[in-house]
């Protein structure tokens, strides 16, 4: 007898019909205004309070009318008391911090952070919301990458100075005309913080060409990932090694024998990506001098070998010479730093948001040379993992490093328990997000992005609505 598939009932809300109405537009807001990263600073706060934190404000407030109305609270996940472990230990490291102000608006940030998660995951009440607000993010994202896009090719083709990309003169070894324009968003500060948040919005829009429902939205959706990979393509980020993990992931999801092809030359394209990111990351070129020179002789070149001897005395020599002038790149010398803080303070670090400030103030007052980085101004450490070691050390990293994993196991868990095949590609596409935000934490500053909290909410809500559908096939 063949299978039917059965979708999810879509239950009406408990909480009152204007509630959830206004819940789901604002979550819908809340992801399409995420790109738009900078408004003029607050007073205190300064840019950590942009228009994605006023749409959460009002979220919040209507999540606290529907709970006050029908005496129910948003749904939890597994990843809830996760958060709660890592709140806490950041909240003990705070409280011996050696900059008490840092920490404390650091916390109070993971604490939204924690919660925009929390709310996203308890507040969509149907696969058919969970879905539109995956399609308002692709479109969202697929709009800021052809803005990247357009601004990059602006500057390689005519030298286009536009709010959307930068010139990369700045950079010593890329000089070609082809990486003349470098994508970035005027509202982000680096081409990381670009690639970033148009990670999850290529992988999503992979999702929606599998679950189109007519051929126009599967055309959109594929232009939609022709965008993406067009601006990857015209951004020069470290963050492309995150991209490739993070396709190579969404792979999985094939089982024919051309997907497996395709997997094993998608793993050794990123293994070589990786190879060269890393070491230009690690020890960064200056300079490279080619010159050539010709003597006459092979004695005169100093070679007088048994591989000459069919040369005459007098014969020319010709004698190539390469030299390259290198150095550590800022990011080990800033690993080096991270680590020198957490042996200092190893169970809970100097406190949250405390690293930029100390290793700045400890090289212009007390000389520190941190191996001859220069440090002209507080710069994070550039890596979640030992950022986390220096600012809540190892108590508070193995909190963060439980919540990592518990997201990657509840996403795993939705993909298993829902039973729609439409949702099937858009799981994968989640989880492979989830992947590439692990693989990009380890050069970049994860925690305070909203886009990883964003995708741990869909994450959430997923597992959620798949446990409910499971649920009342079990009744």
């Amino acid at each position: 007898m063949s299978s039917v598939s059965v979708p999810l009932p879509l239950t009406r809300p408990a909480v009152s019909d204007l509630a959830h109405r206004w819940r789901h537009r604002l979550l819908v807001a809340y992801v399409a205004v995420l790109p738009v990263m900078v408004v003029h600073d607050a007073p205190l706060v300064g840019s950590k309070v942009q228009l994605t934190e006023l749409v959460f404000l009002a979220l919040l407030a209507v999540v606290a009318y529907g709970t006050l109305r029908d005496g129910r609270g948003l749904a939890w996940t597994p990843l809830a008391p996760c958060l709660g472990l890592w709140l806490g230990l950041g909240a003990v490291s705070a409280l011996r911090a050696l900059h008490p102000r840092d920490s404390a608006f650091e916390l109070a940030a993971w604490g939204y952070l924690a919660a925009l998660a929390v709310v996203i995951a308890g507040s969509i009440e149907s696969w058919e919301d969970w879905r539109q607000v995956v399609v308002v993010w692709v479109a969202a994202s697929a709009i800021t990458a052809g803005l990247v896009a357009i601004g990059a090719l602006a500057g390689m083709l005519w030298g286009l100075h536009t709010p959307f990309a930068i010139l990369v003169d700045k950079l010593s070894v890329i000089r070609s005309p082809f990486w003349v324009g470098v994508g970035l968003l005027w509202a982000s500060t680096t081409p990381n913080m670009v690639v970033g948040y148009l990670l999850a919005g290529s992988m999503l829009a992979l999702g929606l060409t599998w679950t189109a429902r007519t051929p126009r939205a599967r055309w959109l959706a594929g232009i939609a990932v022709g965008v993406h990979a067009l601006a990857f393509g015209l951004t020069i980020s470290r963050l492309a090694i995150a991209v490739g993990f993070a396709f190579l992931v969404f792979l999985l999801r094939f089982r024919s024998y051309g997907a497996e092809v395709l997997r094993w030359l998608v793993l050794v394209a990123w293994l070589a990506l990786v190879a060269v990111v890393e070491t230009v990351s690690f020890y960064q070129p200056a300079a490279v001098t080619v010159s050539t020179s010709e003597v006459r002789g092979p004695d005169a070149a100093g070679y007088r070998t048994e591989h000459y001897w069919h040369l005459q005395p007098d014969a020319p020599v010709h004698r190539l010479q390469i030299e390259t002038v290198y150095a550590p790149f800022a990011r080990p010398l800033l690993a080096g730093a991270a680590l020198t803080l957490w042996k200092e303070r190893p169970w809970l670090g100097i406190g949250p948001g405390g690293f930029a400030r100390e290793v700045f103030e400890r090289q212009q007052t007390r000389g520190e040379r941190w191996n001859g980085l220069l440090v002209l101004k507080p710069w994070d450490p550039h890596s979640t993992y030992l950022g986390a070691l220096a600012e809540i050390g190892l108590l508070g990293t193995l909190a963060v490093l439980i919540v990592l994993a518990v997201l990657v196991w509840q996403t795993i868990q939705a993909l298993r328990q829902v039973t729609e095949p439409a949702l099937a590609p858009l799981l994968w596409a989640v989880l492979a997000c989830v992947a590439g935000y692990l693989v990009a934490a380890v050069d970049d500053d994860m925690l305070t992005k909203r886009w990883l909290w964003g995708v741990a909410g869909l994450a959430g809500s997923a597992w959620l609505l798949a446990r409910r559908g499971a649920d009342a096939r079990t009744a």
